[in-house]
């Protein structure tokens, strides 16, 4: 019950001072718009990309990677340098804190989220309609610019190492050549054909010192030119091999791929992104209701003191 004799008592008070309420809010209201015209628009331009051509450096996906990397300070960096943006945000180089105020507006302006569907959604926000969608360009191509590099890198030491290898193997395959060319000086350079050969001659009865001579030639080397023979064989298969990664990997580090598939392109905007008149309006008529009820409940206040004075 009394709880009931309050509220009635607060919904007198309220009705009594209904106009003054009425009026301030609307006023307020009013001034909120019109603050709203002085407030500079911005206009919005987004970009939606989807990963491409991505190696896998972790057990992260590739989506998370590619933000990963759109979201690096180089990127940051390389964009405010290229689109001068200390100048474009009136910020001094000279200023100790500019590096401070300048992140602290990209932060403000530039947004680089994951999509639901695993896409990459870029979203800047400038007073320069034109300006915001060069942000979004620029944030996509360097970001080709720097994975492209980035990949050069790691293919680089992998072709470097390839390279090497390479050397090694063709230093191994002259010297088993050069091997084997000294064997074939001895006369032994088939050996199947050489033993039948030898066989029939021996049976022919022929010169039988110089057959002697060249059996027992083939006798003491013809195993260690089989040898020399398998391995060079093993050797060139192997280079065979070698020579196709090698190709693979200079192909890897030679090539010119873009890194995302742009599934929206960033435009510029014809149509404010905000202020929202209409917002402005209702927070100001809010606050001015408020504040409204506040100097009420004040003066009521005073005057029930007074009033048991």
């Amino acid at each position: 019950m009394e709880n009931y004799f309050n509220n009635k008592k607060e919904i007198g008070i309220f009705l009594k001072w209904k106009k003054h309420i009425i009026i301030v809010a609307l006023l307020a209201g009013i001034v909120g718009v019109i603050i709203s015209f002085f407030v500079k628009p911005k206009f919005e331009s987004i970009a939606v990309v989807y990963p491409a051509n991505v190696l896998p450096y972790s057990e992260e996906t590739e989506t998370e990677q590619v933000l990963q990397v759109f979201q690096s300070v180089d990127i940051r960096n390389t964009v405010i340098e290229q689109l001068n943006l200390y100048d474009h945000y009136k910020i001094s180089k000279e200023e100790p804190l500019c590096a401070y105020y300048i992140n602290a507006l990209w932060d403000e302006n530039v947004s680089i989220s994951r999509t639901p569907n695993d896409a990459i959604k870029i979203r800047v926000l400038d007073t320069d309609p034109q300006m915001a969608c060069d942000i979004a360009n620029s944030i996509v191509n360097e970001y080709n610019l720097f994975t492209r590099n980035l990949h050069k890198s790691k293919f680089a030491e992998v072709t470097e190492l390839f390279n090497r290898q390479r050397v090694r193997k063709f230093v191994m395959l002259d010297s088993l050549k050069n091997e084997i060319k000294k064997y074939n000086e001895m006369g032994i350079y088939d050996i199947p054909y050489q033993a039948k050969e030898l066989a029939a001659a021996s049976l022919k009865g022929g010169n039988t010192a110089k057959i002697a001579e060249m059996q027992k030639v083939f006798n003491e080397h013809s195993g260690d030119y089989l040898v020399l023979t398998a391995w060079l064989e093993g050797e060139m298969y192997g280079l065979s091999v070698f020579l196709n990664q090698y190709d693979l990997a200079f192909s890897q580090h030679d090539r010119q791929f873009t890194h995302v598939s742009v599934i929206s392109s960033p435009e510029v905007s014809q149509k404010r992104y905000s202020p929202v008149r209409w917002i402005y309006g209702v927070l100001f008529t809010l606050g001015g209701f408020l504040m409204t009820l506040l100097a009420i409940g004040i003066v009521e206040a005073v005057r029930k003191e007074k009033s048991h004075i």
